[in-house]
Formats: structure tokens, C-alpha cells, sequence
């Protein structure tokens, strides 16, 4: 499943040499052609460190003939796409800075607000990321609203979501993610992944606000107003985890080759464990009972029989990591089971955690040891599925 960042790569193709018969009669000829052309095809192959070098070469040929005019700016774009899906936002920066201020000039035909978003993408490292938010901030209420832009205003929002998130701006951070929810439910192929990923950051931000003005509330005990939003902001949180798990239940249970984690799997474990730590949290402050809410999906499979019911023997029991007594009064693990077509695990492992560093060595210490087994209401001539996922729960009392 491609992530709406690398499909945005490729839908910028259309932008240079719109003529297919412009790109096979230069390309023996023109070397902008030849690496635009060697660019696209390992785009198409997923080989994204080969695309950076290749839209690299054609920037740099593009430079050498025609400054900053001609496809320039495209091929800025294009290089600085590629950077940011491979993880490289400062290297990123001085491509998209090229292409915005290019386009700013008015020498080329590319889209302003599109090289704002990247160039704003390109700004969230710790030495610009105020420029980048602000830039961002301007320009996300702008595309938010333009349909040929939904795929790089998810980008965008995603990036800046979890950028202040990570700076405890939870209030920006919120409004970002709604935006990105936005984007992803109007951007056109379904895109189940970037659905689900928006809803859960969403909720876990508001979930960590709210943990945060629980935790003021508590500490000042005249002041009720905060813990009483927070419940309001734990039901919101909740509906949308569970519709994140509905999103990527479909996909969550089925085995890749190996026993590696795939992206649909890692994404419905975050989500279940966002959902576990949400419940965690909720008992240890004694607040108000959420809503009996039940995901809702069909897993694919063309065997009729009903699924067999599992029982975990998680023993022995992980202990509350030392490193974590203070700083966090809950945390969640979620472990994933691959089953054989008899119900035997072959692999356990855990596929996400919360907070992660602690808490998954926890249990990562202790999960080996653990087993599965069908329970006794399981109905007769059951099928095993091929995956089952088991949460656990930290309470510091």
C-alpha cells in the first residue's frame, strides 16, 4: 500500500515534458530528458534512492541549459519530493527553496501554492521549523479547499501534525490533523493507510492535551473545568481510533511473506494501543466511562467458517518498567501473533508501544514465553486466522 507522499512524486510527472513524443525524440540527445525518464522509471519501481539521483542529474542538467527557466522549477520540485519521502527534509530544503522562489518570480508555470507546501514541509527541521509552521499555517487553510491539491495538503498537514505535535503546541497540532483527516477522505484511490494514520495522530494529540490539562486540573483541585473537557476530548479521541482500527482492519490481518510487519499491521497496532493507553489513562485518573464502542470490519477470506475465539496466556506477566515510575502513569504494548493453520504461534512479537522505549522492553523480555490457545466457547470446525494481536496494559498506581 503507497503512502500519499510517494504517489505525489509521481503525479508530478505530468508537469515536464507533457509530449510523450518530446520525450522519446530528445532523449538519446537531451540529458534532462534521458534522467527525467530514468527518474520516472524507478519511481515506478519503488526504488526511491535511484529516483533522487536521477531527478538530482535532471535538476542539475536543466541548471546548466536553462538557469532557472525551461523545466527548472519541476525538476526542483520533483528532487525535493523524492528527499522528503526518503526521510531527508534538510536535504530537501535547498530544492524546494529553488523552485518557490523560481515561481515567485514568475518564471515558471508551476503551481505557487503547491511549491509553498513543499518548500513548508522542507522548513520543519529543528533549525527552520518555526518558519516552516507559520509558512504552513498560511498556506494549509488555502489548499485545504483546492481538490488537485489534496495529496500534498495531507503531506503538509501530516508533516506539521507531528512536528508540533512533538513541540507540545497540541492546539495547532489538532487543527493540522483535521485538516490532513480532510485531505485524505476527498483525495481520490481510497488511501486507507493516510486515513487511518490522520485519525490516530489526531486522537493520540488530543489525548496527550488532554493528559496534560488532566494532570493541571488534578494539581489544582479548585480548578474542575479542565478535567471535565478532558472527558469530552477522550470520547472524541476514542471515536476516532476505532475508526482508524475499521479503516485498517481489512488489511491488518493479513500475512506478509516472512513474519516481517507490514505498514496496514503496524498501523492498526498503533491504533489499538492509542485506544488501550486511552482506557489505561482514563482508570488511573477515575475518570468517566467512555462509550461502548466495537470495531466493525470483515477480515478477507473466502473460507465461510466463522473465526475461532483465542485465548493468550501472557505469562509470565511484564513488570512496570523502573525507568518509566514518575514519568508516565500508563503505558500500552500491543504484541501480534502469526498463526499456523492449527492456532500454534510461529512468531510473537510486538508491533507497537506507548510510550515506546520502556515498555516495549518489558514485554519484548518476557513475550517469547507466551501462547495461544483456542478458547472453549469457539464454535465447532473453526478457522484459525492468520494473525492476532493482544494488548497490555501499564497501570502506576
Amino acid at each position: 500500500m503507497s503512502s500519499l507522499r510517494q504517489l505525489f512524486v509521481v503525479l508530478l510527472l505530468s508537469w515536464v515534458f507533457p509530449g510523450t513524443a518530446l520525450g522519446q525524440d530528445q532523449a538519446p540527445s537531451n540529458p534532462i530528458v534521458g534522467h527525467f525518464r530514468a527518474y520516472q522509471a524507478a519511481l515506478g519501481a519503488g526504488d526511491l534512492t535511484t529516483a533522487e539521483r536521477e531527478a538530482g542529474a535532471a535538476l542539475a542538467a536543466s541548471i546548466a541549459r536553462d538557469g532557472n527557466g525551461g523545466n527548472t522549477a519541476v525538476l526542483a520540485v520533483n528532487l525535493a519530493q523524492v528527499r522528503l519521502s526518503l526521510g531527508r527534509r534538510a536535504d530537501a530544503y535547498e530544492p524546494a527553496l529553488q523552485a518557490f522562489s523560481i515561481v515567485s518570480s514568475g518564471n515558471s508555470r508551476l503551481d505557487p501554492l503547491l511549491t509553498e507546501l513543499v518548500l513548508g514541509r522542507a522548513e520543519l527541521t529543528d533549525e527552520r521549523w518555526r518558519f516552516g509552521r507559520d509558512r504552513l499555517r498560511s498556506a494549509l487553510p488555502q489548499a485545504r479547499i483546492r481538490a488537485d491539491l489534496n495529496e500534498e495538503t495531507y503531506n503538509a498537514a501530516a508533516d506539521l501534525g507531528r512536528r508540533l505535535h512533538a513541540e507540545q503546541q497540541f492546539t495547532g497540532a489538532i487543527e493540522a490533523w483535521d485538516i490532513a483527516i480532510a485531505a485524505a477522505d476527498a483525495a481520490e484511490g481510497g488511501h486507507a493507510y493516510a486515513k487511518a494514520e490522520a485519525r490516530t495522530w489526531r486522537a493520540a494529540t488530543a489525548l496527550t492535551a488532554a493528559a496534560f490539562s488532566v494532570a493541571r486540573s488534578q494539581a489544582r483541585p479548585s480548578d474542575t473545568r479542565l478535567g471535565a473537557n478532558a472527558d469530552d476530548d477522550f470520547d472524541s479521541a476514542d471515536r476516532l481510533l476505532v475508526e482508524a482500527q475499521n479503516i485498517m482492519g481489512p488489511y491488518a490481518y493479513t500475512r506478509a511473506d516472512g513474519n516481517g510487519v507490514t505498514l496496514a499491521q503496524q498501523a492498526y497496532a498503533n491504533a489499538l494501543a492509542w485506544r488501550r493507553l486511552l482506557f489505561a489513562f482514563s482508570e488511573t485518573r477515575g475518570m468517566r466511562s467512555l462509550p461502548e464502542r466495537r470495531p466493525g470490519f470483515e477480515l478477507p477470506t473466502a473460507d465461510p467458517r466463522p473465526s475461532c475465539q483465542l485465548e493468550f496466556i501472557a505469562e509470565p506477566a511484564p513488570t512496570f518498567p523502573a525507568g518509566a515510575r514518575g514519568a508516565f502513569a500508563a503505558g500500552a504494548v500491543v504484541v501480534r501473533f502469526t498463526l499456523d493453520e492449527s492456532g500454534r504461534a510461529v512468531d510473537t512479537r510486538v508491533v507497537a508501544a506507548i510510550p515506546e522505549r520502556w515498555f516495549s522492553e518489558a514485554v519484548e523480555q518476557v513475550v517469547g514465553q507466551w501462547t495461544v490457545r483456542t478458547h472453549t466457547d469457539s464454535p465447532a470446525n473453526c478457522r484459525y486466522d492468520p494473525i492476532a494481536y493482544y494488548t497490555v496494559a501499564f497501570l502506576f498506581r
